[in-house]
């Protein structure tokens, strides 16, 4: 007897990305890079660099010295660089910018009223416990603001 999916479907209705932090990529990678140099005087990879084998082969016909398998049936393998100081992910600039142009170099708090900073931080973690519609219920406006009690949101 054939197994059937019910509610199967072929239209992708959502994709999501993140961004792993430190220790999810080093669990997810081979290789810790290393080594600035490529290859060797005769042409051959050099360990720790970026054409180390356990990344993969160079030649599409050897097969990958992580997996055993060939270049057509193995996704692939990654490595990671520790960096001495932090780095900015680029894709991250826009957010990391406006975050940069709100704050005071000087006191290093943010350029905003107490009110807004307490409705951000309300919103905040009421997304951190998975309650997205309570968090868009806090309205920053001196009038129509809602009482914030942050005892109750943190329970």
């Amino acid at each position: 007897m054939a197994q059937t999916t019910e509610g199967a479907s072929e239209i992708v209705e959502d994709v999501r990305f993140n961004f792993m932090i430190d220790e999810e990529v080093r669990k997810h990678t081979v290789l810790k890079i290393t080594n600035s140099i490529l290859l060797d005087s005769v042409g051959r990879p050099m360990p720790g660099g970026l054409y180390d084998p356990l990344l993969g082969p160079i030649v599409k016909q050897a097969p990958y010295k992580s997996c055993r398998q060939q270049s057509f049936q193995c996704p692939g393998h990654y490595g990671h660089i520790d960096f001495v100081s932090p780095v900015y992910n680029p894709l991250l600039f826009d957010m990391l910018f406006n975050l940069i142009r709100k704050t005071c170099f000087f006191c290093r708090n943010f350029r905003a009223g107490k009110e807004e900073v307490n409705v951000c931080t309300s919103k905040l973690m009421k997304i951190a416990k998975g309650d997205v519609s309570g968090a868009k219920d806090y309205v920053i406006n001196n009038s129509d603001a809602k009482d914030i009690d942050l005892e109750e949101i943190e329970e």
